[in-house]
């Protein structure tokens, strides 16, 4: 089983190997809509501070925003991990005032700050790594319905089809992005949630088990 494209054909083109596509699924259990905790329009980066993620585009974007004059719209970066605290130092060495970094949140509070986010962003750049993995918060932000900014690369593009604005994975893109968006309540977007679902990928699982000879579900 793999979990993106590019590794199944990967496998498949240089070691003879077939594989069941079997993605991840929406995740997050249903919760209400609570009270919008932003008092100004925010974007909202969610995940873990990894060394080999991307959140570094964002908060070069907005220092860039910055530069230009630019400060309308706030950054939430939703997420803990090993560069919590590097990443707080750094937003703060750069005097970025409309960046707050919330460091790990669960359940409630961080439903209400996806599914209340001007947009949701997600820069990720196309390495070997972000083609073969499948991100799980593609599923997340899709239940949050909002509009989503991120770059065409593996799953994530797979997930999303031509339901997200996709750019360059660098700094300037990001911001040119976030500069051309209103500052008014932006429409929910209809994502395919109904193709995303664990019960759809659990009977697929079963359907291919049932084609190998001498096996007994």
């Amino acid at each position: 089983m793999v979990a993106s494209r590019w590794l199944q054909a990967h496998l498949k083109q240089h070691f003879g190997i077939d594989s069941l596509y079997l993605p991840y699924a929406a995740y997050l259990p249903p919760l209400p809509d609570g009270p919008c905790p932003f008092p100004e329009p925010t974007a909202v980066y969610m995940g873990n501070l990894m060394p080999d993620f991307d959140h570094d585009l964002l908060i070069d974007a907005w220092e860039l925003l910055k530069r230009r004059g630019d400060t309308s719209l706030r950054l939430s970066l939703v997420g803990g991990g090993p560069l919590l605290e590097a990443v707080k130092s750094d937003v703060v060495s750069r005097r970025l005032d409309n960046v707050t970094v919330e460091g790990y949140l669960t359940g409630q509070p961080l439903w209400d700050r996806i599914r209340h986010a001007q947009v949701l962003l997600f820069p990720i750049r196309d390495t070997i790594g972000n083609r073969s993995r499948c991100p799980s918060k593609t599923f997340a932000y899709m239940q949050a319905k909002r509009p989503i900014i991120t770059n065409r690369v593996g799953e994530v593009a797979e997930a999303l089809g031509d339901l997200a604005t996709y750019i360059s994975p660098d700094p300037v893109a990001f911001a040119d992005a976030v500069a051309r968006l209103p500052l008014k309540p932006l429409p929910d977007v209809a994502y395919p949630l109904h193709a995303h679902q664990w019960g759809t990928r659990a009977q697929a699982l079963l359907d291919r088990l049932e084609t190998i000879p001498g096996f007994d579900i």
